[in-house]
């Protein structure tokens, strides 16, 4: 049977498709394939006798001259279906002046691609994602584009920082003390008890006097002991029921560097540090809901709540709003925030210039001194308790007749054991004496000394800096850029399953790394098996077919 030479060859120029297969084009459909080549043809030449796949070599009429250049190809053998075969040129050899011998290697992915059941889902590490979110966006989950990824982020410096004002500008002493007929009323404030009354007073001139004359009032009535302590703390503490919000907004920069690629705005490229000074913990952009801002230069807004209480140990607390609220199902619940907070305690504690000496003739005048005539008094009164030690009837015992019978005993002169007695009371009172005088001395010897220890925290205090402070912590921006390139060629680590479909939601090109692909469809099995090796490796598709290994190039979500 004859037939009639009717073989298409067309030669292409600038086909930027790999032969190793890490650059290759992505169609939509085979006539937009078909489309694309016959507007890109360098020469075409007809009428060529059957072209067998695998021969790997075609014979033309051609100058080597003009094309030599070539580095692409397709086939087509109508009588027998019409299909296209594409293929990588990969020499021209001169066989005469007339006659040139182009060699190729079939391009599997050009050829059987189209016809590969894209539906379905394949394993993925990475890809570029179909969702780029910005951490705060409305629709994102904080399970989405957080896969840990193989970059060094140990560059890292403070992007931004704020605290909390209202901690820092305006104070009050407060004296906590005991005293005589206080009510519920007095101890129980707000739900908390502590069975000691608070006083406040202004700190500064005025409000010092009043602390002031208010301890030595103590001192005089000898109460000293009643003072359970005084602090210095903000104002808005003692405000019954006292409660703050704070929104923090994180720069959406890198210094002088902008990301393109808004994983950068997710843990551990960027997050957030509150800091008390006494207390301290990290929070994710990520991880919060709600919290957008219309601002383009800030990753969002952030809310905080702040309690806080003047106690025995005043203390404020500081916890995050809508943070971690997402269950397993990716939806929004309430949590208890209690154990994401942060605490603000130990502040400063007033030594209070009580004087020592008033203090202790006060508490000594309470207690009756011992002297020379107190010790003659009772070294009498001992005296006679002894009297009948040594001058009474010599001790007896009873006979077998019922008479006394004398135990020896002298009958006139005072025993041993009556005078030792007598010696020990007297010492025992000298004693008290000699005590009694050195706690005098002592009380006189503390004259100056502080009633108070000072906080070992006093400079932040002073410094204006014991609060709430809030850090933002980023990549420096040349690390920042550096993964950002990486995130912009080869896209987000995935480890979840997504269909080939998803590669045409970018608008210049997407990276495709699969795990064991296993596809179907109307194609060859070695030619199956090449197309799922290259996928495994990984292969960009590029929908921008004019800056193909550009991967710098705007590649939005289409």
């Amino acid at each position: 049977m004859h037939i009639q030479p009717e073989t298409v060859v067309e030669l292409y120029k600038g086909i930027e498709c790999d032969s190793n297969y890490e650059n290759t084009y992505w169609f939509n459909s085979v006539s937009e394939q078909n489309s694309f080549f016959a507007n890109k043809q360098h020469t075409t030449f007809q009428h060529l006798t059957f072209q067998r796949l695998y021969k790997n070599v075609v014979r033309i009429n051609a100058h080597l001259g003009d094309v030599y250049n070539v580095n692409y190809m397709r086939f087509q053998n109508p009588t027998f279906g019409g299909k296209w075969f594409y293929a990588f040129v990969l020499k021209c050899d001169y066989v005469n002046a007339e006659t040139v011998d182009v060699y190729y290697k079939m391009d599997d992915m050009q050829t059987w691609f189209p016809y590969i059941d894209k539906s379905e889902k394949q394993y993925m590490l990475r890809m570029h994602d179909i969702h780029d979110y910005m951490c705060t966006d409305s629709n994102h989950r904080n399970d989405v584009n957080t896969e840990d990824e193989p970059v060094d982020c140990s560059d890292t410096m403070i992007l931004s920082s704020t605290k909390l004002e209202s901690l820092t500008t305006n104070f009050k002493l407060i004296l906590g003390h005991m005293k005589n007929g206080l009510t519920p009323a007095d101890t129980i404030e707000t739900g908390s008890f502590n069975c000691c009354k608070f006083e406040a007073y202004n700190f500064d001139f005025t409000g010092i006097q009043q602390l002031l004359d208010q301890v030595n009032s103590y001192v005089a009535n000898d109460s000293v002991s009643s003072i359970i302590g005084c602090w210095i703390v903000p104002a808005v503490l003692y405000t019954a029921d006292y409660h703050e919000e704070y929104y923090f907004t994180p720069d959406a920069s890198f210094g002088t560097y902008v990301p393109k690629n808004k994983k950068l705005f997710t843990f551990p490229y960027t997050y957030m540090i509150v800091d008390s000074g006494s207390d301290k913990k990290e929070y994710r952009f990520e991880n919060f809901e709600n919290s957008s801002s219309n601002n383009a230069s800030f990753i969002g807004r952030f809310q905080f709540n702040m309690i806080g209480k003047v106690t025995l140990k005043p203390e404020a607390f500081m916890f995050p709003e809508n943070y971690e609220s997402w269950n397993a199902a990716g939806q929004a619940v309430n949590r208890d925030y209690a154990c994401k907070g942060v605490m603000l305690t130990d502040f400063p504690i007033v030594a209070l210039p009580i004087d020592s000496i008033m203090a202790t003739i006060a508490q000594l005048n309470a207690t009756q001194y011992t002297t020379a005539w107190d010790i003659g008094k009772n070294v009498s009164n001992v005296l006679g308790s002894l009297v009948g030690v040594g001058t009474g009837t010599p001790d007896t015992k009873e006979g077998i007749d019922g008479s006394r019978i004398p135990t020896g005993t002298s009958s006139s002169t005072p025993s041993i054991p009556g005078i030792s007695q007598l010696f020990q009371a007297i010492t025992g009172l000298m004693d008290t004496a000699v005590n009694k005088m050195q706690t005098v001395n002592n009380g006189l010897r503390k004259s100056g000394e502080m009633f108070g220890v000072s906080a070992n925290n006093g400079v932040l205090f002073y410094s204006g800096n014991k609060s709430f402070h809030f850090y933002q912590i980023g990549l420096s921006p040349r690390s920042a850029k550096r993964i950002d390139d990486f995130f912009s060629k080869y896209g987000y680590a995935q480890n979840k399953s997504f269909p080939l479909t998803d590669v045409t939601h970018r608008s210049a090109f997407c990276y495709v790394q699969t795990q064991n692909a296993n596809l179907s469809g109307n194609v060859p099995a070695d030619s199956l098996n090449t197309i799922e090796n290259a996928l495994n490796k990984g292969i960009w598709f590029w929908h921008d077919k004019n800056h193909v290994g550009q991967y710098d190039i705007t590649n939005n979500i289409v």
